[in-house]
């Protein structure tokens, strides 16, 4: 049997993966993904990602993956201990293979439990407010930036997009939750898009990885209100701040005890 191969990507049309239709299109019926019934994992297998994640991450609590795409993290974590897991997804064709590709895998018995399957844009979620103990992204944001042509200067449209997540991760995850974004981007172009007032969530930023190392960023929500639609910080083209945010404390990054020399960098020179 000829597989159908996956839509082709060029360094001239990279803005496709922000789309539902690319990802549709590559998951539907009859495609390749579907046919070998692959699980795609972007950053490696969980067993590396696993020593990033917060120690303090509630193995009895709600636990959300937006943009799971086909990767097993949903279906590992519960296989690790976590009692409730929901993976979220805009694609149903990649929600469905997702599933189907879980369900099949020789190493999950039947009575295993399995993660709630659920098709919802992560800009705007029908979900109730703190309603999760942790929300966890690999490679969304990313697919969402994709297409930028300089990573040091994203367009307002595209920190926009971000912005909506972000607001969005915000309010469904409970005081003290944890927000986990696993990517390639590196702090200096990261950082400035996560580390905003507005949240009220601290920063710590960690990698995994040998040969390669892939970045995770840990947001904690505090005990302030998630933020409202009037609290719009997000243009950054704006040259002056408002005298609200003048008068925050800094917005600080914590790094991990192995790299001890970042430590306390003040981000607030970058908002």
């Amino acid at each position: 049997m000829r597989k159908r191969k996956w839509p082709e990507l060029t360094t001239t049309d990279g803005a496709r993966y922000r789309e539902r239709s690319y990802w549709d299109e590559r998951y539907s019926a009859g495609g390749e993904a579907v046919e070998e019934g692959e699980q795609r994992e972007w950053f490696g297998a969980y067993t590396a990602l696993k020593e990033a994640l917060p120690e303090d991450l509630d193995r009895s609590g709600a636990i959300l993956e937006l943009g799971c795409g086909s990767s097993r993290l949903s279906s590992d974590l519960l296989a690790d201990g976590f009692a409730c897991v929901t993976a979220a997804d805009f694609s149903p064709a990649c929600l469905a293979a997702a599933s189907a590709a879980a369900a099949a895998a020789a190493r999950r018995p039947p009575a295993a439990p399995r993660p709630l399957w659920l098709a919802l844009d992560a800009r705007r979620l029908p979900l109730r407010a703190a309603l999760f103990d942790a929300v966890v992204e690999k490679g969304m944001l990313d697919a969402l930036l994709a297409g930028e042509r300089d990573p040091w200067r994203v367009s307002k449209a595209a920190r926009r997009q971000v912005g909506l997540v972000l607001d969005e991760v915000s309010r469904v995850l409970r005081p003290g939750g944890h927000f986990v974004s696993v990517t390639f981007a590196h702090p200096h172009v990261r950082s400035p898009l996560y580390a905003r007032r507005r949240y009220g969530w601290r920063v710590r930023h960690r990698t995994y990885g040998e040969a390669f190392h892939y970045h995770v960023y840990v947001m904690t929500r505090g005990d302030g209100e998630p933020p409202r639609d009037d609290d719009d910080d997000d243009d950054d083209d704006d040259e002056d701040e408002d005298d609200d945010d003048d008068a925050a404390p800094p917005v600080m990054l914590e790094y991990d005890e192995r790299e001890d020399f970042l430590n306390a960098i003040d981000l607030s020179t970058f908002l």
